[in-house]
């Protein structure tokens, strides 16, 4: 073979790897395209003040590893999650509940299986120790869809994670009082962090709630999205 078919060989082996590379990257990081990354639209201020209505969120399927609720279009003949791995407390997270297969909720993470969660007025109870807390008042609560100013605090979650929570009827909303009550195995609690006006884990699924939520029913991990307002 001549120089000049040589390098025109090496030129197409470039570009064909290019390609496949472009490919590959393409069908794994772009979202709604590939196997791993979703996009999901807010539609509500149940996550605010982290999350407003109509603020993106990109979310990773893969955070978790994957279960038979991970895609809209197909469920894979998998039981549990493979490979399972468990997300972290205060992690927003992705998830379809028990009777709602097609409806995607944002939670936040905040006990899991063996753990008991109770609220006082107003306040996180993990195993039996109160969650501390501290002022933290927003300076743009319009920009959250609010009419008016609500309290806002930084609590401070068991292991170090730190976020910024709402309470719009103060501690003593409808939501503010619930019973101890232990996290099943295989289960996780989440929460919004605006709590008096969300649906989540301290409602049963019977009363319109959520209930603990199964571990292979979360989609995945929350990586960016929104304005992520005043984040602590």
């Amino acid at each position: 073979m001549s120089a000049s078919g040589k390098s025109d060989a090496r030129l197409l082996a470039l570009a064909v790897a290019l390609g496949l590379t472009l490919f590959v990257g393409a069908t794994f990081l772009l979202p709604n395209l590939g196997p791993n990354l979703r996009l999901f639209a807010i539609p509500s201020a149940s996550m605010a003040p982290a999350l407003a209505p109509g603020d993106l969120v990109l979310v990773s399927r893969f955070s978790y590893g994957l279960s038979r609720w991970s895609y809209d279009w197909l469920q894979l003949p998998i039981a549990g999650r493979w490979p399972d791995w468990r997300p972290r407390r205060g992690d927003v997270v992705a998830l379809r509940a028990p009777g709602r297969d097609d409806v995607v909720y944002l939670k936040r993470v905040v006990a899991f299986a063996g753990e008991t969660v109770e609220m006082r007025a107003g306040r996180l109870v993990i195993d039996g120790a109160v969650v501390g807390r501290e002022p933290a008042p927003l300076t743009t609560p319009a920009g959250l869809g609010l009419t008016r100013r609500v309290d806002a605090w930084v609590e401070s979650l068991p292991g170090g994670r730190r976020l910024r929570i709402l309470e719009t009827e103060g501690d003593s909303g409808p939501n503010d009082a619930f019973a101890e009550t232990r996290v099943p195995a295989g289960h996780v609690f989440v929460l919004g962090d605006n709590r008096d006006n969300s649906v989540d884990s301290r409602q049963p699924v019977a009363q319109g709630g959520l209930g603990p939520i199964p571990v292979e029913r979360l989609i995945g991990r929350a990586l960016m999205g929104g304005k992520l307002r005043e984040r602590p």
